[in-house]
């Protein structure tokens, strides 16, 4: 892989999440972010950086407290960083603009900026082991749903230290389909979903606060 990404000219690799069995515990994510060290290091010497990407999992609460933080906490800063999906970590229950005060926002230099309107027909639910669980939810377009991105995003010292990745996992197919018109390969949903996500941010106030 990092051969691979070496050759693209790449900057980032990572993995989106653990092995398939990991148990949610405190003691699995230490050993996690030791293995992440390893990871860490064998990109810094290719010129990369290494990073996890979450999920609503990730933030089970074991002894009261997200696993998540344990990641963060025993990974290396210096080798290991954090692609942030703001509607998966929201969904886990617990604040992105909290653990980018708490952390600092440079150890998240990527961002999976997703939107989710909580909802009692909601097809998705939040897990049932993170705070606040089983609540309904719908994933939207961002800036059509419950996340306060002004809020989240004041949190940042550089905004144009991080990138932003505009995603909806259920974008819906808005293009009928038929002999005339075949379904197109890139989904006119998703396509959709750039195009509105990506201006509404554009067009997004952040208040300034201080550090």
């Amino acid at each position: 892989m990092l051969d691979d990404a070496e050759t693209l000219g790449l900057r980032y690799v990572g993995v989106a999440s653990p092995a398939g069995g990991t148990p949610q515990t405190h003691d699995a994510y230490r050993a996690l972010a030791e293995e992440f060290n390893t990871f860490g290091a064998a990109a810094r010497a290719r010129g990369l950086k290494f990073y996890f990407h979450n999920h609503p999992g990730d933030f089970a609460l074991d002894g009261g407290t997200p696993i998540y933080n344990t990641l963060v906490e025993e990974s290396d800063r210096k080798l290991v960083y954090f692609e942030l999906d703001i509607a998966w970590i929201e969904a886990g229950g617990q604040s992105a603009y909290e653990y980018l005060r708490h952390y600092g926002p440079w150890r998240f230099p990527l961002f999976h900026v997703k939107d989710l309107r909580y909802a009692a027909d909601g097809p998705r639910s939040t897990p049932g082991n993170v705070n606040m669980p089983n609540r309904p939810f719908w994933l939207t377009d961002v800036g059509k749903g419950d996340i306060d991105f002004p809020k989240i995003f004041s949190a940042l010292r550089d905004r144009d230290d991080h990138h932003y990745f505009v995603e909806h996992d259920d974008a819906p197919q808005d293009e009928t389909a038929d002999s005339s018109s075949p379904r197109p390969r890139n989904p006119a949903g998703s396509a959709n979903t750039s195009w509105t996500s990506r201006k509404y941010l554009a067009n997004l106030e952040i208040p300034r606060r201080r550090w």
